[in-house]
């Protein structure tokens, strides 16, 4: 069995009563000393491994996902400010000062790109609209290569 990433959210003495169900590198060397934070990866999008491969990401299914159905005035800020910052990506909380919205709001739309990924045909499973790498208390957000690319060409426009 191999873990991933945890994600855990209480207080000191609750993480305390959680550790013996944790991995070993995240219970620290004694009862008495508690897990240090790892660091988080970088998400990345999956390299294909051939062309055709499941990971791959068509143009068609990319323009399907932006164009399937209109977006929210709040889910076209949001793709909108995610667009704008570029590479870099930006935080949630970043994201909700630009669009003027609460952070709850950003979560909402976030949630409703992963539902709209779900029912678009085409899509590789296990792929997301977005890479998003934690932060310590929020997510950054990057586009997926191939639809920062179609919005780059405004063959779809936002």
């Amino acid at each position: 069995m191999k873990i991933i990433n945890i994600i855990f959210e209480g207080t000191p003495e609750e993480f305390k009563a959680a550790q013996p169900w944790l991995p070993a590198e995240l219970q620290g060397s004694s009862a008495t000393e508690t897990a240090r934070p790892m660091a988080m990866p970088v998400s990345t999008f999956p390299t294909p491994a051939s062309p055709g491969s499941a990971e791959e990401l068509s143009e068609e299914a990319a323009a399907l996902y932006l164009t399937r159905r209109p977006f929210t005035k709040t889910q076209k800020a949001v793709m909108k400010g995610v667009f704008k910052a570029g590479d870099a990506g930006i935080t949630s909380s970043e994201l909700a000062e630009l669009i003027g919205c609460d952070p709850a709001t950003v979560k909402s739309a976030m949630r409703s790109f992963g539902k709209r990924v779900a029912h678009t045909d085409g899509w590789p499973e296990d792929l997301q609209a977005f890479a998003r790498n934690w932060e310590g208390t929020q997510n950054r957000y990057r586009h997926h290569p191939a639809i920062r690319t179609l919005l780059e060409s405004g063959r779809v426009p936002l």
